[in-house]
């Protein structure tokens, strides 16, 4: 392994850079906008994590039924932030290529759009 990292040239990790930070961008404008989420810009990583109102959404109580809920309804997989020890959160890979990205963020809000209420719950 230590060899095929040495032997890759520098222009993979200037292009995984560059997509990774692309998408950041992407993401973190697409997440901004909808109600119930508030995505967290990265600073160097190749994914993006983003609270989750859990109060505000009908149904739900934690990070685990939502990120659930969001696969079983709209086929977008997210790790639920209680695997890193952060309740209430979220994380979305930003490797995948924009198209998807694009994709992703849009059945997201489609979700949040469908499930958020601004009277807890009621």
């Amino acid at each position: 392994m230590p060899d095929i990292l040495k032997k890759c040239p520098d222009s993979f990790y200037e292009y995984a850079v560059q997509t990774f930070k692309e998408n950041a961008d992407l993401s973190f404008k697409a997440l901004s906008g909808i109600e119930g989420i508030s995505p967290i810009m990265p600073r160097g990583a190749m994914y993006m994590m983003f609270g989750i109102d859990v109060h505000n959404f009908e149904g739900f109580t934690n990070d685990l039924e939502f990120v659930q809920r969001l696969m079983s309804e709209e086929s977008v997989f997210c790790l639920p932030g209680q695997c890193f020890e952060c309740p209430n959160y979220a994380r979305i890979v930003l490797s995948l290529p924009k198209e998807k990205i694009e994709i992703a963020c849009e059945r997201i809000k489609d979700f949040c759009t469908r499930h958020y209420c601004t009277t807890n719950g009621v």
